[in-house]
């Protein structure tokens, strides 16, 4: 407890094993449980679904980064840290209109913080926040529902440089834009360990594309994203004291430190804009949903 508010540090697969939480009494109670939803398996049955949607956007936050920006701006930096922070909705979105005003010479829209966009953006940042294989894909039905901005506002949160990989080098080939675009964002990854996110439009792409993607995605490995002379130059750049009649022999070793860096902290944001008939769900097994 700090300041009367509550942290939390979230445990990978605490839920699944039971072990982990040996020492609490009790069983395990549904979140449904919590708020009151009925157990219906036809979700058209709900006759009080304004009642169950005021439940779920009155329901505490858990968030970090959004908080500590807002302290910053309102002069109350030692109240907010930088870890997971429990908050309400009109916390949230006071703190998000915070981040808007400390970027707004960035940036070039306005966003509105409703529940539901508050909450997709934290699930932004949480995956932006992940150490390795953090990469995301947005899916969504609609148009025009700000998902560009959102991505780069929760981008800026996380302190990540963002690319919209269409708009980096306009070519006629957007694939061949796409892959200028991750020529150079790798290179800052893997090189200059910078964290950056990449947008990407799915309608925009070749299947092929997507399919070396989704490869990218487990192994960052591109097909003929850099020659052979450009890898053994960038193993020469991660090792720059090792003997020259060496660096051939280590490329290879040395490289792998390079795609780790890479799986670390570049992050790939697609675009789905048509989730009735996408390539994208026979290949969302390395992918978040957010």
């Amino acid at each position: 407890m700090t300041n009367g508010k509550k942290q939390v540090k979230f445990k990978l697969g605490l839920v699944s094993d039971r072990a982990s939480i040996g020492a609490f009494e009790g069983p395990i109670v549904h979140f449904g449980k919590l708020i009151g939803l009925p157990k219906l398996r036809d979700p058209s049955k709900l006759t009080n679904q304004d009642e169950i949607i005021d439940k779920l956007t009155s329901m505490n936050y858990f968030s970090k980064e959004i908080l500590r920006i807002h302290g910053e701006i309102i002069g109350e930096r030692s109240f907010y840290t930088n870890q997971y922070q429990q908050s309400n909705h009109q916390l949230i979105q006071s703190a998000l209109e915070s981040c808007q005003k400390k970027f707004e010479k960035t940036i070039d829209f306005q966003l509105e913080f409703v529940p539901r966009t508050c909450r997709h953006i934290l699930n932004l940042i949480r995956i932006f926040s992940l150490p390795q294989n953090g990469h995301a894909l947005l899916r969504t039905r609609r148009h025009g529902q700000g998902r560009q901005n959102f991505a780069q506002l929760a981008s800026m949160i996380c302190r990540q440089q963002f690319f919209n990989a269409h708009q980096y080098i306009p070519l006629k080939n957007e694939d061949e834009s796409v892959r200028q675009c991750l020529r150079s964002t790798c290179l800052l990854a893997g090189l200059k360990q910078k964290n950056v996110v990449v947008l990407l439009r799915e309608n925009l792409l070749s299947d092929r594309f997507i399919e070396q993607l989704y490869i990218f995605t487990r192994e960052a490995t591109f097909p003929g994203l850099y020659s052979n002379d450009e890898l053994i130059r960038i193993a020469a750049a991660l090792s720059p004291g090792l003997p020259s009649n060496r660096r051939v022999m280590k490329t290879n070793s040395v490289l792998k430190t390079f795609y780790a860096r890479i799986r670390k902290r570049l992050h790939l944001v697609i675009l789905d804009n048509n989730p009735s008939n996408s390539l994208l769900l026979s290949l969302s097994v390395s992918f978040a949903f957010v």
